[in-house]
């Protein structure tokens, strides 16, 4: 993927930093007075240990303290049938601040009453984690599927996209997409590599506080070698009252020149909330499938402290095994998160949970 950024001193980007963060606070005050569209602003800070082991099985160790994202976003309506985002990041996993990256900048139209319309800079509607931004992941980390499969900040592209609600007695729509085709996984060195990407989704309520979601995915373009790589993904989440239970899978299929590749993974969550400031998380993930040589899993353990709908002090455990050998590593991370402004206001651990 090609990562739209802005390079400058260091001195400079702490007064962009300061200046948006003052028009977020702005649009936060204007928004609690009169309701109307608002600038947001959320932070992610990040301490870690992670013990290794290499192929002798000798223990070392690493740590840090680190700013894992900073977020500036901006969204207003142009007219009634209009909106416009733009999406402002500060870089993931640094110690220091040297640039700042365009993130999701797009505009969307209502066409009629079943057909929307998306332009710009998006996350594709791919599964159902690759468009949820940093601070509203339900774990510190991506899915390892997903990172390992289209990279740390999943498939966002340029293009264009077409959203229809599906007539039919459930809840029910259909994306059809068309972007640049900028992620690693597809683009070729003559730069004709156009993504296509197609979604459905379809919701159901069979019970007064249970919801029930099933979702497709479909994504091809030429890659490297100039013939087509194919990604297919499918995902079901099951939510009741303080408690979610969600799965994805995807799959890739690569036609190389000399061979077919066929790889992918899946990921497998559970949250449930045991207090009313507290939920308690575990997640199981894999990549690799079918077995080949870039096999690895992982499982994780994570408990949230939220005091508010707009901060979380995030406690999680992760053991890595990054061969047949079992061989691997432990993680240990703590993150607070805080928010102001309505993107990403409520604690996402949980859809539907508030603190």
């Amino acid at each position: 993927m090609r990562i739209c950024h802005l390079s400058a001193d260091p001195g400079r980007l702490c007064i962009i930093a300061l200046v948006l963060s003052g028009v977020a606070l702005a649009g936060v005050r204007q928004a609690a007075a009169d309701g109307s569209d608002a600038f947001s602003a959320n932070g992610l800070f990040l301490a870690g240990y992670t013990k290794l082991e290499d192929p002798d099985g000798a223990p070392t160790s690493r740590t840090g303290l680190f700013t894992q994202q900073v977020e500036f976003h901006v969204a207003a309506d142009i007219d009634s049938n209009m909106r416009a985002v733009v999406t402002v990041d500060l870089p993931r996993g640094s110690r220091t601040v040297d640039r700042v990256d365009i993130g999701e900048t797009y505009m969307t139209a209502d066409l009629s009453s079943n057909w929307q319309m998306r332009a710009g800079r998006f996350l594709v509607d791919f599964g159902r984690q690759n468009h949820a931004h940093a601070h509203e992941q339900p774990f510190l980390d991506p899915p390892l599927v997903l990172e390992r499969l289209f990279g740390p900040d999943g498939i966002q592209e340029v293009g264009v996209g077409l959203r229809r609600s599906v007539p039919l007695p459930w809840n029910a729509d259909l994306s059809l997409q068309i972007t640049n085709g900028d992620n690693p996984r597809w683009v070729n060195p003559t730069d004709e590599d156009l993504l296509y990407v197609v979604h459905s989704r379809h919701a159901w309520n069979p019970g007064p506080s249970v919801s029930v979601e099933l979702g497709g995915s479909w994504a091809a373009g030429r890659n490297p070698t100039e013939r087509w790589t194919h990604a297919l993904g499918a995902d079901l989440t099951i939510e009741s009252t303080g408690a979610r239970w969600q799965t994805e899978y995807i799959r890739v299929a690569e036609d190389l020149k000399r061979e077919r590749r066929t790889t992918g993974g899946l990921t497998s969550f559970l949250q449930y909330r045991v207090a009313s400031r507290w939920w308690t998380q575990v997640r199981y993930d894999c990549y690799g499938l079918p077995i080949d040589q870039g096999w690895e899993d992982r499982a994780t353990a994570l408990l949230s402290f939220v005091p508010h709908e707009r901060t979380s002090v995030r406690f999680q455990y992760s053991r890595w095994r990054v061969d047949a050998r079992h061989r691997g590593f432990n993680q240990y991370h703590i993150q607070l998160r805080f928010g102001v402004g309505p993107h990403g206001s409520s604690y996402r651990g949980c859809h539907g949970c508030q603190a």
